[in-house]
């Protein structure tokens, strides 16, 4: 068989699995509808009048009451069904909402809503964009937050708490079948929101757009029904009255996941990441067309890789060093650097070649020891030719888009490259289902390759790869130089869904330099390394890090999960085909109950009224009741997607970092560059180094030099 043909067959392999995973999927009908659940009964459902009321077991106290500013489903098309079941559970609810369109055209679906909840005016809700950082809100003064899962949101959850409960809502649809977002977001609505225990909250998970949003709130792929025919979708509440266990309320939704795509199927690496500059847009010069730093020493272009290479091998081994635009950037079309050719473009010239050549190349570094990693810019976005005059989002199903990455993968392979950043590989151009079952097809294909997702992964992509979170918060000034740190909370919610994931925490020190004039020592870089580590998360600081000493990454899913709900950390297998990698033969046992000392529960809302929707409310072990329900106005949003953000200094002389930097007359330029570029120059470093170093640095940088994308705003869903 030959490479060609063995290609092809791979691809229809993978491709046929998951058309049969389909099927199968399909033909198993709605088997991600929560099964009848056992353990405490925490809350009491009624119904008073038309409307659905939740109360404590115990207390009675009061904690959601159906009002007329939120109903429990919209629809965007009034062509569109709806029928509504409210399943009661002990520790919550479970509404189960079926979109029919007897249209012989595509119609979209709507929104599903829950609440209101009266926790009181002063809440925490998380912000799972950035890990699982808490968020205090008053209803005084909150404006609507609204985040679209996959691009921004790791999970389509939502969780609030006070001092007295935490309330978790879950939507769960079949992903991989149905291939669209959500719009997951918390509402304070103010019309017809009064009543005992004060106004109430209101969780929202949008599925289509309505079409009169602006483009930055829209879902970039929706929920459209086909013609003749429905889909299905659960909005899942539990409460707990031990809000430290509020991911106790996320247990509908991990029982799904985990049961469609498993767990991890990579083992954390665990080694601190170092960023290394190889060209940067204030190197760009007609004389340096490509960017590359270090002009008089390190051109690759000019050079060859061998420089690069022997300073690289000084390294210590304990840190993966993860090259930034390795072939150089576009000149003519600086605004779409990062360049997508990370490899190919070394094919332009014999000097860019080097890069495979196993003496003086990057492949004698690889093979020297050193973990060596490429940065792959705009990782899916496709473009005609250097300098670009077109760029295409990736689509895995056209064959020219397949063969352009698989040729930049096979020469990184090549350079013994075991580290793969993919920059920009964002749900928002491609849809998550087709970004799943590429990245796996890339794992099958290239096995000893380590993949990291940039902008934060959400949970799907998370089991096949490393997330990376850009740590940093330095856009406005913040009164402390502890204002600058986005992410201060372990990943509780990744802990929760796949126990041995591996997070990478970004940080750079712009901020500190430019609004406190504080230069970074080796002292603090080593206190945020065990400070990011100790929070569960790889430190990726765009500094030298190469005097820090190795630290352990804490395992936290052993102390954010509850003690019975733990799931094991043990490596789910990549097997050849998705279907096998998501199968069930070799999963293990997992706890799904909220019974040992649980203190949670969440019961269901049900609105009357004249749209006829049909709504039928359900207590196991009781006969169903059918009610129509009221369509109504409700919430407000806003939200944002982090990029990687440039972070500019210059490395410590004399640190082993020293040893990519100039050592001819050409400093001056380089130097130069770096001040045009507003590099702030670090404080001289007093550790000693690990390893034998040449005498002028790696120069360590990050990768962009814009603000944060935004990608959602403020939903005028209120």
């Amino acid at each position: 068989m030959t490479r060609t043909t063995r290609r092809t067959h791979t691809r229809r392999l993978i491709a046929g699995v998951f058309t049969l995973a389909s099927a199968a999927f399909a033909a198993a009908g709605q088997d991600y509808i929560p099964e009848p659940e056992t353990g405490p009964k925490i809350v009491n459902m009624t119904k008073v009048g038309s409307k659905w009321e939740m109360r404590d077991a115990e207390s009675g106290k009061l904690i959601m009451q159906e009002r007329n500013c939120v109903p429990q489903t919209q629809g965007f098309a009034p062509e569109v069904q709806r029928d509504i079941e409210i399943r009661v559970q002990p520790s919550g609810y479970d509404m189960i909402v079926t979109f029919t369109n007897p249209t012989g055209v595509p119609k979209p679906a709507g929104s599903l809503y829950s609440g209101m909840f009266t926790l009181g005016p002063a809440i925490t809700f998380f912000d799972f964009r950035y890990g699982s950082q808490p968020m205090p809100a008053n209803f005084a003064t909150f404006v609507g937050q609204h985040y679209n899962y996959p691009d921004s949101q790791y999970a389509p959850v939502w969780v609030i708490t006070n001092g007295e409960y935490a309330v978790g809502v879950s939507l769960i649809y079949p992903m991989l079948e149905f291939q669209h977002d959500a719009r997951m977001g918390l509402m304070n609505p103010t019309g017809s929101n009064s009543g005992e225990g004060g106004p109430g909250w209101g969780i929202a998970a949008r599925i289509s757009n309505r079409g009169t949003e602006p483009p930055e709130q829209r879902l970039p792929f929706e929920s459209m029904i086909p013609p003749g025919q429905q889909r299905t979708y659960v909005l899942s509440v539990r409460v707990t009255n031990n809000p430290s266990e509020w991911t106790r309320t996320l247990l509908p939704y991990r029982k799904y996941f985990r049961k469609t795509f498993g767990g991890v199927t990579y083992r954390r690496d665990g080694r601190l990441l170092q960023p290394v500059v190889v060209a940067e847009t204030s190197y760009l010069e007609p004389s340096n067309p490509m960017g590359f730093t270090w002009i008089a020493s390190r051109r690759p272009d000019i050079f060859g890789w061998k420089p690069w290479a022997e300073a690289l091998k000084q390294t210590p081994r304990d840190q993966i060093q993860m090259l930034w635009a390795p072939s150089g950037l576009y000149y003519e079309r600086a605004d779409e650097n990062f360049p997508f050719q990370m490899t190919t473009h070394w094919q332009s010239s014999a000097k860019l070649a080097t890069a495979l050549d196993p003496t003086n190349g990057l492949k004698s570094a690889a093979d020297a020891g050193v973990p060596l990693g490429l940065w792959w810019g705009r990782s899916i976005e496709v473009p005609d030719k250097w300098e670009p005059t077109s760029i295409v989002d990736f689509d895995p199903d056209n064959p020219d888009h397949r063969a352009a990455a698989f040729a930049e993968m096979d020469l990184a392979v090549q350079a013994g490259v075991t580290f793969v950043g993919l920059d920009t590989f964002n749900p928002g151009r491609t849809q998550v289902a087709k970004l799943y079952s590429w990245l796996h097809e890339m794992r099958v294909r290239y096995p000893k390759v380590k993949f990291i997702v940039e902008p934060n992964a959400c949970d799907m992509l998370h089991t096949l790869a490393g997330s990376f979170i850009s740590g940093w918060k330095d856009q406005t000034p913040p009164e402390t130089p502890e204002g600058l740190y986005r992410v201060t909370a372990p990943h509780a919610l990744a802990d929760f869904l796949l126990p041995g994931h591996e997070t990478f925490l970004g940080f750079r020190y712009n901020g500190y330099r430019q609004y406190f004039n504080i230069q970074p020592t080796p002292d603090l870089i080593e206190e945020d390394i065990r400070k990011f580590a100790a929070m569960g998360y790889t430190p990726v600081l765009f500094e030298d890090m190469s005097t820090a000493p190795p630290v352990p990454i804490t395992r936290t899913w052993e102390s954010t999960v509850p003690h019975d709900l733990r799931l094991s950390p043990a490596i789910y297998p990549l097997r050849g085909s998705p279907a096998l990698a998501i199968g069930q033969s070799y999963r293990p046992a997992e706890p799904e109950t909220a019974a040992k000392g649980s203190k949670g529960g969440g019961e269901g809302a049900g609105n009357d009224g004249g749209s006829g929707v049909s709504t039928i409310a359900r207590v196991y072990g009781t006969k169903p009741t059918r009610q129509t329900e009221q369509q109504q106005q409700q919430g407000t949003a806003g939200s944002s997607v982090n990029t990687i953000v440039n972070s500019k200094s210059t490395s410590a002389p004399g640190s082993p970092v020293d040893a990519l930097s100039s050592t001819t007359n050409g400093a001056g330029t380089a130097a130069q560059a770096l001040e045009r570029a507003g590099f702030f120059t670090a404080l001289p470093s007093t550790a000693k180094s690990k390893a034998k170093v040449s005498s002028k640095p790696i120069k360590v940088v990050t990768s962009k030099s814009s603000e944060p994308t935004k990608t959602a705003g403020a939903d005028g869903d209120q």
